[in-house]
């Protein structure tokens, strides 16, 4: 009897997103810039072929999966949904406005319970997020 190895099914998810990433989503999303260092394709490019590559080892070397789907789908649906509303209202708001309630249902999620964890993920880490792109980098996120 064939059963659904979810690791090998994973393993291979991965190779294709890398793909997708390298062949459609890289080449319309980046702009080209012509330069003599590291021009703005070469870090993406370098983490989809990593994606690629580990996502392939995965597929052909994984084991029989223990997982159970119906308690762990309903957790990808959730956050699916979380991520995906977030998603449409950064384009409605700024993101430094929605990322702290982003990052701190993430951590609740995930059941963080310490106090000072809470604090610095939920407003710091975002901030810096901000302050990188947008302030420094000049970037507008989302």
């Amino acid at each position: 009897m064939n059963t659904l190895n979810l690791d090998k099914l994973s393993g291979g998810l991965f190779s294709l997103f890398g793909l997708a990433l390298l062949y459609i989503l890289i080449p319309y999303q980046v702009e080209m810039i012509e330069s003599d260092g590291l021009t703005p394709q070469t870090l993406p490019v370098a983490l989809a072929w990593l994606l690629v590559v580990i996502g392939g080892i995965h597929a052909l070397i994984a084991n029989k999966s223990d997982i159970k789907i119906g308690k762990e789908a309903n957790k990808v649906i959730l956050l699916s949904g979380i991520f995906a509303s977030f998603i449409y209202l950064s384009s409605l708001f700024q993101f430094i406005y929605l990322s702290p309630l982003l990052a701190f249902l993430l951590m609740k999620i995930m059941r963080e319970k310490r106090h000072s964890w809470l604090l610095l993920g939920t407003f710091c880490i975002p901030f810096c997020i901000w302050l990188c792109v947008d302030v420094l980098l000049g970037r507008k996120i989302i």
